[in-house]
């Protein structure tokens, strides 16, 4: 799939990001069951994974041919799922996805076999993989309306990736008669001075910062100031902090977070979801956290379920609720052998 396809559709490009699914090769069946929900409801134009996106145990395996195996059958559980959709999909790594004998690059391989996989590995000279930017085409087709910055934030985004970004930049600008095209980040890890940002914001968050800010240890902060002088990006997107939901503007640029979008590591009853982005034409956007239990908890049963999932909450508390998702399934007959195979590895 070609990255030149992804287009505004009268005046409005849409966006979701996922991020954390840190999950292994028998995926948590809620987690693409609510992501899924959400694609058909706001039908995005494209999907952004921001990283972790495999259990850091998943590829550690003794063999290096063990560990591709269930690697890849990890990614197939969320990428079979979106390429039935048909979406673009686009995907940065973490700092989990980095543990194993699986480097980055031989990881990207096994994402470039999906069909909507618009991501890019990058110039091999680059620090790390899928440092990639994507063209967003205006309405009619004409200009280049807006450009999604995909980072691997790993070891921090220094000076290689900075001189790509600066380079890349200069010649979006160049083609749209001197002005910057308006942009968004997408990666891992938040920048270092998302914690002053934060701080700076006090209560007034738009979201939850319920964990401490913790970018990658090697940024030094350059690329805020880098990006901030460059004058393109509008916001910078990323998850890494399972529990933090904030969107706060900072010197110019937003920066937000969003949670874990899946159920195979910690997370937060309240707040664990996905992030929706809606762009205008102009530059300008929206943008919302979907909470999942806020969303579509909405009976007795599906509460239950959401319960049994939520690792954050103590144990029996979880095994009564899997009893009682059990009980409402016997009661409106959509009970089998499958439901007992669900709890299993809900409970895991």
């Amino acid at each position: 799939m070609s990255k030149t396809n992804l287009k505004f559709n009268n005046g409005t490009f849409k966006i979701l990001q996922v991020s954390d699914f840190q999950d292994g090769p028998v995926q948590k069946y809620l987690t693409m069951e609510y992501v899924l929900k959400c694609v058909e409801e706001y039908k995005p134009d494209i999907i952004l994974i921001t990283g972790d996106n495999k259990y850091s145990t998943t590829g550690t395996e003794l063999f290096k041919f063990m560990g591709k195996h269930f690697i890849t059958k990890t990614y197939d559980s969320f990428m079979l799922k979106f390429e039935e959709s048909g979406i673009p999909v686009a995907i940065t790594f973490g700092n989990h996805d980095i543990d194993g004998k699986l480097s980055r690059r031989e990881q990207f391989e096994i994402f470039k076999k999906y069909s909507v996989c618009v991501s890019e590995a990058g110039d091999e000279k680059l620090d790390g993989c899928c440092n990639f930017n994507l063209p967003v085409m205006s309405s009619d087709g004409k200009k280049v309306a807006f450009n999604i910055w995909c980072f691997d934030s790993n070891d921090g985004v220094l000076d290689d990736k900075l001189d790509w970004y600066v380079r890349t930049s200069d010649e979006l600008k160049n083609k749209n008669g001197g002005q910057p095209v308006p942009s968004m980040v997408f990666q891992h890890h938040p920048p270092l001075q998302a914690i002053q940002a934060v701080e700076e914001a006090g209560d007034n968050l738009n979201g939850f910062c319920h964990e401490g800010v913790c970018p990658d240890p090697e940024d030094k902060g350059k690329q805020f100031d880098v990006m901030l002088e460059q004058g393109d990006v509008v916001a910078m997107f990323y998850g890494h902090d399972h529990i933090n939901t904030y969107c706060v503007p900072y010197k110019g640029i937003d920066l937000a977070c969003c949670s874990t979008s899946g159920f195979g590591y910690y997370g937060d009853f309240d707040t664990r979801g996905l992030r929706y982005i809606t762009v205008k034409e102009d530059g300008t956007y929206e943008t919302e956290m979907v909470y999942y239990y806020k969303k579509f908890c909405n009976d007795e049963k599906s509460k239950a379920r959401f319960t049994m999932y939520s690792n954050e909450l103590d144990m029996n508390v979880r095994k009564k609720a899997a009893d009682e998702y059990k009980e409402f399934c016997k009661k409106d007959g959509t009970y089998s052998k499958a439901v007992d195979k669900e709890i299993k590895i809900a409970l895991d």
